[in-house]
Parts: C-alpha cells; sequence; structure tokens
C-alpha cells in the first residue's frame, strides 16, 4: 500500500497478551502481528479513527440489518455501514456469513485474487484469525465507495498487512477496468464478485468487460427473491438465476443459502445463490 499507517505496537515476550503486538523472525527479517486478534480492540481503533461512537453504530446496525427495505445504495457511502458489515462477519449466527464459504475453500489454489465490489478484506480477517500464511498471494481488492477504501486501509494497517493492493473503481466503465488490467499479474486469477453484481445498475457492461478474461475463475453471487430498493438486478427463482449466470459462467460448484430467520419485509422469501466456475 501507498500510505504508511501508525499503529501502536507493543512488544511482548513468549507468552503475548490479547491485542499485543508480538515481533518474530521470518527468513532473514522480522514481521510484526498481532499475538492474538482482539477483535473489540479493532473495533474500538476504527470507532476512535472514524470518530463514530459505539451508540452511533448500534443505531445504524439495528437499521441496516433490520430494515433493507427501507434504503437503497447510498447506504454504502457510510463509514458506518462498513463497521456493521465486520460485526455481521464476525457474528457466528449470520446466515450471510456462508457467502464466503466457497471463497475460503478455493482462494488458496490462485496467484491472485480480484475481489469487486469487495466492502471488507474478509480474507486477510480470516486468515489473521485462523493463522495463515497468505503472503504468497496477491490480492486487488476494488470498490466503488471511498467508505471500502478508508476502511479497509486502516484495518490492514492495523494488522499490519501490505500484499494488498486497493483500487476504487467503477466495474462498470473501461477506464475501471484499464485500472483493473494495469494491476493484474500473471498465473492463476480469482475474480470474486459476491454481492455485486445486483447494485450494478449496467450489469451487462460488467459482463462484457469481464468477459475479456474467458477462462479466468471467478466466484459470483445471486439474491433470488423480492426486490429491494438497493438491487438493480432481481431474480425471481433458482431457475431464472442458474440461467443468468450460465450465460456468462460455466458453472462447476453452486451453493444456496437461506436466513434461519426474517429480517425484513419478504426476508422469508429471500435466498442466496453462490457460483464458482470459469468465465466464459
Amino acid at each position: 500500500m501507498a500510505e504508511q499507517c501508525a499503529v501502536n505496537a507493543k512488544v511482548v515476550g513468549s507468552s503475548p497478551t490479547p491485542g499485543a503486538r508480538k515481533i518474530v523472525r521470518y527468513g532473514s527479517g522480522f514481521l510484526c502481528y498481532d499475538a492474538f486478534m482482539d477483535r473489540s480492540k479493532l473495533l474500538d481503533y476504527l470507532l476512535d479513527k472514524f470518530s463514530i461512537t459505539a451508540d452511533q453504530l448500534e443505531q445504524h446496525r439495528l437499521f441496516y440489518n433490520g430494515h433493507f427495505d427501507e434504503y437503497g445504495n447510498e447506504v454504502y457511502e457510510d463509514i458506518k455501514t462498513r463497521l456493521v458489515h465486520l460485526q455481521n462477519f464476525w457474528d457466528e449466527s449470520f446466515w450471510l456469513n456462508q457467502r464466503y464459504d466457497l471463497l475460503f475453500k478455493k482462494y488458496k489454489g490462485f496467484d491472485q485474487i480480484i475481489e469487486l465490489g469487495f466492502s471488507l478484506p474478509y480474507v486477510q480477517l480470516r486468515a489473521e484469525e485462523q493463522r495463515e500464511d497468505i503472503r504468497g498471494i496477491k490480492f486487488l481488492l476494488v470498490d466503488y465507495y471511498d467508505s471500502a477504501i478508508r476502511v479497509t486501509r486502516e484495518i490492514l494497517c492495523y494488522l499490519s498487512i501490505e500484499n494488498v493492493q486497493l483500487l476504487k473503481a467503477d466495474i462498470q466503465s473501461s477506464a475501471g477496468w484499464d485500472e483493473i488490467k494495469d494491476r493484474l499479474v500473471e498465473g492463476r486469477r480469482l475474480f470474486v464478485a459476491i454481492e455485486t453484481v445486483e447494485h450494478l445498475k449496467k450489469s451487462d457492461d460488467f459482463w462484457e468487460h469481464i468477459g475479456r478474461f474467458a477462462g479466468d475463475k471467478i466466484i459470483l453471487s445471486l439474491p433470488i427473491g423480492p426486490a429491494i430498493p438497493s438491487h438493480e438486478l432481481v431474480m425471481k427463482n433458482d431457475q431464472e438465476a442458474l440461467g443468468y449466470i450460465g450465460r456468462y459462467v460455466d458453472i462447476e460448484e453452486k451453493q444456496f443459502i437461506y436466513p434461519a430467520t426474517a429480517r425484513g419485509e419478504g426476508a422469508d422469501e429471500y435466498r442466496l445463490l453462490i457460483v464458482y466456475g470459469t468465465i466464459k
């Protein structure tokens, strides 16, 4: 990352305390990392960084999670939305977290992961907690909204993660894809568009651009069920969703996930399709 970050590092001995920093030897150099990633400390750091109170975040969480029929895509400009995404990711009971299962299962077999509409660095957060070494993989995280870039930059700085490029770009435009292409590496590439395509006003343009990478792998999702204000693309049933994706992707694996409880109007009819396959 081009920008440097300043996080107070606490060097500890062989029995690190939660939330502390530890210096370990790696090869000919040293690596600084959290001995244990203390979730509350990370969240407190982000709240302080963006001058948000815990009460403000809780009010936004209740609104965002419980009233998705009342807001459009403007909600993603809000830093608090990204912090709610983080809280949801840490909530093991949150049904939508299953959308990452295929990504976590597949990503280690690739040289570069390109996440389109990424929201947060979910792979890095999971790897940090699982103590997985993913420094051999290049990550390019692309999002249209400044909020995603700003919060993710702070998370990566806090965790001292450096093998990630952040790019603010419109994945519906030629200019956006020119910037993406400039950052691609040779080797096996995995594109990821989880909860992304349905938010695009010009999804046909997106497919035209990504179709230039025929042969590369992709993981993407599509919602099925009632229309909500933030979605430009609506799939009424499983067959329609599979048919739509099948125009652009040779599907190799698929997964349907369902809400455990209704959240918002029509949530009991809402589900998510996740697929892994090859771009046509």
